[in-house]
């Protein structure tokens, strides 16, 4: 079996090119031992794609690897979403992207060092709600075409780490906040006492573009994406990925799913899940 690295191959990408370098030997070989498992599922072309668009395919590779290390029965799909996954004798679907920062005046802004600037939250989140967007046109396409079956769970896994501003999350995440009406937080404070009376997080079911289209924020509390199970998210890569595989990760139920998935399937990271109008969470 040939390896993934071992003969480095023509590319473009620039991680793919620092992972050439001598001090990041160890990388190489956590993905050369993970390729021993990766490779029966892999496009014949994957190592060519790896060195043009290393963020996408390192996720996809990352997220068959995880579902693998965590029992599931992962198998290859010549054609539809990214992973396949047999559970209890249920067929998964899962479809991998991950965004960049975006184009044009709503991108996400690159981060300069030495100057201090706002996190951009809203730009950040219509980046999420974009990859929401084109991932459940492509589950419309999968079931015009049968790939998906009608009782077939279809997971969106979104990773982060190429827009600007991934590692600044807070309670609830971004991802949280691109698929319900969850706006900034707030505090209220006794003006004659300066004391905190009460706190939360204001009402937002959309974010204004530059030009002034609302996109909505609200594609879970929406009967046409019931399609969509849930959602994976995730910022790591081969420069932050943690011991154990798939530990820094984020799982978004959709309350309104025509497939939905129990609490608990994905025993990772921390779940998410709305009940009584509230947003709930669990840490693995």
């Amino acid at each position: 079996m040939p390896k993934l690295f071992d003969p480095p191959i023509a590319a473009t990408d620039e991680d793919y090119l620092a992972l050439q370098r001598p001090e990041y030997a160890d990388r190489r070989e956590f993905m050369e031992q993970q390729w021993l498992r990766f490779e029966p599922l892999a496009d014949n072309d994957f190592r060519t794609q790896l060195g043009a668009n290393f963020p996408q395919r390192f996720w996809e590779f990352y997220l068959a690897c995880t579902f693998i290390d965590e029992g599931f029965d992962v198998r290859s799909a010549s054609a539809g979403p990214d992973v396949r996954i047999t559970q209890d004798g249920r067929t998964v679907w899962v479809e991998a992207i991950a965004p960049t920062r975006g184009h044009g005046p709503d991108a996400v802004p690159e981060i300069v060092n030495g100057v201090v600037t706002r996190v951009p939250n809203e730009q950040f989140i219509l980046r999420l709600s974009a990859a929401i967007m084109e991932k459940f046109n492509k589950y419309k396409q999968y079931r015009t075409n049968g790939t998906v079956g009608p009782d077939d769970p279809y997971v969106i896994a979104i990773n982060a780490d190429s827009i600007p501003f991934c590692q600044s999350e807070t309670d609830v995440p971004r991802i949280a906040s691109a698929v319900f009406p969850i706006g900034d937080p707030y505090v209220v404070i006794n003006r004659r006492t300066l004391q905190p009376v009460s706190q939360g997080v204001q009402y937002r079911d959309g974010i204004a573009k530059l030009n002034g289209t609302v996109i909505p924020t609200t594609s879970f509390l929406n009967e046409e994406f019931s399609g969509i199970s849930g959602v994976i998210y995730s910022s790591t890569t081969i420069w932050n990925y943690p011991p154990q595989l798939g530990r820094i990760a984020y799982f978004v139920h959709n309350p309104l799913a025509m497939n939905p998935l129990p609490r608990g399937w994905l025993e990772l990271g921390t779940e998410f899940w709305e009940e009584d109008q509230k947003l709930h969470k669990h840490d693995w």
